[in-house]
């Protein structure tokens, strides 16, 4: 039998990363960040930021949605 505790929710985990993807691009977007794939250190911390951001609306969602889920 599966659990449907909301931490163990598949939907509430898509739906946080969905959301916290689309600020993160949203952020990027509107501050006009464009860098080239490449490997330069720009380019790395680029990625290193937009990861950082990710994880942070990732955990940020998914402590919203579970508390909503109940």
């Amino acid at each position: 039998m599966k659990s449907t505790a909301p931490r163990e929710s598949g939907l509430v985990h898509w739906l946080s990363l969905v959301v916290a993807l689309s600020i993160a691009q949203s952020i990027f977007w509107y501050l006009d960040i464009d860098v080239e794939i490449s490997l330069t250190i720009e380019y790395i911390g680029t990625l290193i930021v937009k990861g950082s951001l990710i994880a942070l609306f990732y955990y940020l969602c998914l402590k919203a949605f579970c508390w909503l889920y109940r």
